[in-house]
């Protein structure tokens, strides 16, 4: 009996030394986190990334400004800008810029002749455009005082292209002094501009009088 006692004491002994040999690591094991799937984004302790955003960097390229080499149909309109300038003035003997939108060499040298450089900024171009929409050459010098010539614009310069028979009023062209005003001009005075004196000369009225009365008025 006393030697079972022992044996049961001792079997005790050896359970409760395994308990303190073994318990903390399994404490320390049930407070540990548990292992984090790196590929579940749903974990919260492992937050997806942001994604990465593409980094826009400049290339330096521009439409403007417009030169020898750009494409496109901003040079194409620039074409149609020249053409209709060059009509307007007879810079070209009736040849004119193909509209293919390729500025090449022959688009350079009207681009020097109209703008006054090889290259055009988005500034003149946009000018340019308004004066186009407008039926004004880029060339004009959008004013009307005397002497009238090559690229005067206004009301009088209208007139008189009315008198001549060149434009009709309201069209285009009417209120640019063009190269056929001026030849217009030539073959009448013998000048390519006209001054005060003759502008009313050429004028069948004068259009800033106005014409009160057809006949004498009499008074009694």
């Amino acid at each position: 009996m006393e030697k079972r006692k022992k044996i049961m004491v001792g079997i005790l002994l050896v359970l409760l030394l395994v308990v303190v040999v073994l318990w903390p690591k399994k404490s320390n094991a049930l407070n540990s986190p548990s292992p984090v799937d790196p590929l579940n984004d749903s974990d919260p302790t492992n937050p997806k990334p942001d994604p990465v955003k593409p980094v826009l960097i400049p290339d330096g390229k521009s439409d403007y400004p417009l030169k020898k080499g750009s494409k496109g149909e901003l040079v194409k309109k620039l074409q149609e800008i020249i053409n209709f300038n060059d009509s307007a003035f007879g810079l070209t003997n009736g040849v004119y810029l193909t509209t293919d939108g390729n500025f090449g060499p022959k688009t350079e040298a009207r681009v020097k002749a109209v703008f006054g450089s090889p290259v055009v900024t988005e500034a003149q171009f946009k000018m340019a455009i308004q004066r186009r929409n407008s039926a004004i050459p880029y060339g004009s010098r959008m004013d009307d005082n005397f002497p009238l010539r090559l690229g005067s614009y206004g009301p009088k310069t209208e007139a008189l292209n009315v008198a001549l028979g060149i434009y009709k009023k309201g069209e285009p062209y009417a209120k640019n002094f063009t190269a056929k005003t001026a030849a217009a001009v030539k073959g009448k005075i013998g000048f390519l501009s006209v001054d005060q004196v003759n502008y009313y000369k050429l004028l069948p009225s004068n259009p800033l009088i106005p014409v009160w009365v057809d006949k004498p008025i009499s008074f009694k």
